[in-house]
């Protein structure tokens, strides 16, 4: 085998295997990835109680509630 060939086998086997990296690091954050979530695929799915996720939507108006010890605000949307 030339210096030539096996140089680009080389390539190709180091292509190959970052490409392998990317889909695997790919798969893993797939559900992260998604930068927020609509109303409609959040009833959709089951999601854990204590989970953290992005909501998109519009607020509705007069449904807006804070809690007067602070810390937590309800509302609905849309």
């Amino acid at each position: 085998m030339t210096r030539k060939r096996r140089r680009l086998y080389l390539v190709f086997a180091g292509m190959a295997l970052l490409g392998a990296a990317a889909a695997l690091v790919l798969s893993a954050l797939r559900d992260n990835l998604v930068f927020f979530y609509s109303p409609t695929e959040i009833l959709d799915r089951e999601i854990e109680p204590d989970r953290r996720l992005r909501l998109g939507g519009l607020v509705v108006e007069g449904s807006l509630k804070r809690n007067p010890g602070g810390g937590s605000v309800a509302f609905r949307v849309t």
